[in-house]
């Protein structure tokens, strides 16, 4: 069975895609149990009446039963996967990733998403009105109730509805976006498998999933001695492939997309790798 090297870690793209140990981003057999899972932040925007409504990210973090806080990604982190000020209505049907992280297992009760004041919407027309954001910190603050098992990867969406942003008349003339405008959701399974084969399969090749539309990779497999892989444990959406053997010219599937389902296996076409040219002479 090929090996199966985990991408999802904090900073990933800071840090060159940190490799954390075995467990991986969901479990499959034979895994090392560790103590820790990994976890996902993506953050998502119903339609709203604007034409843009800007916000800035400072931090995510969740709370741990009878432990403390544990930041899943900061400003930092966050600017590494989106551009900020982060304009809610280009999420739209939309789930993109703003943070990963591995935490201890174990089951967790709040999550607090941290918004800057600076925020503002863009009206119909291209007038700018400042965006209040009541309670600071506190605003994104959510009873949750969910476990991060051993070895495996949990989801959390982030829904901000800019539908539900409200607007006072009076004297004050704001944009107010309510605490009740956020949600999270949880999501822990059922995953999807792609899985498919690479010529030749004596190139002992790594297969990357990234998630589209990003350069956010997700998780990667060297190839099995008959040139098969599988990589399981994937969260229903489009994915393209990177695949990299030495020798070899790197290998990209875009324009190529491969849809994940959830409880699906995706076949891959094959994959055949093109020999470097021989170092001239």
């Amino acid at each position: 069975m090929g090996s199966r090297i985990p991408l999802i870690a904090l900073g990933v793209l800071l840090a060159a895609a940190a490799v954390l140990g075995a467990g991986g981003c969901g479990s499959s057999s034979g895994t090392v149990s560790t103590g820790t899972g990994q976890i996902a932040i993506l953050l998502t925007d119903q339609a709203g009446e604007f034409e843009q409504v800007l916000v800035t990210v400072a931090e995510v973090r969740v709370h741990r039963d009878g432990g403390g806080w544990v930041t899943v990604a900061d400003k930092a982190a966050i600017d590494a996967f989106i551009t900020q000020p982060v304009d809610l209505l280009s999420l739209r049907d939309v789930e993109k990733l703003i943070g990963v992280a591995s935490l201890p297992a174990g089951r967790y009760t709040q999550l607090r998403l941290v918004l800057l004041p600076q925020a503002e919407v863009v009206l119909p027309g291209g007038a700018h009105q400042p965006l209040k954001i009541p309670s600071g910190p506190q605003t994104g603050l959510k009873a949750l109730n969910f476990t991060v098992p051993d070895g495996e990867v949990v989801y959390l969406l982030i829904d901000i509805e800019t539908d539900r942003i409200t607007h006072t008349d009076g004297g004050a003339n704001e944009y107010i976006l309510p605490p009740t405008a956020i949600s999270v959701t949880v999501f822990n399974g059922p995953f999807g498998m792609l899985r498919g084969a690479v010529s030749p399969p004596d190139s002992e090749a790594a297969v990357t999933a990234y998630w589209a539309g990003t350069n956010v990779p997700v998780a990667q497999m060297t190839i099995n001695p008959d040139g098969t892989y599988a990589i399981p444990d994937l969260l229903d959406g489009w994915y393209y492939l990177l695949v990299s053997a030495v020798g070899y010219e790197p290998f990209d599937s875009r324009p190529a997309l491969y849809e994940v389902v959830p409880s699906g296996i995706t076949d891959v076409p094959l994959i055949t790798l093109t020999p470097l040219p021989p170092p001239t002479p």
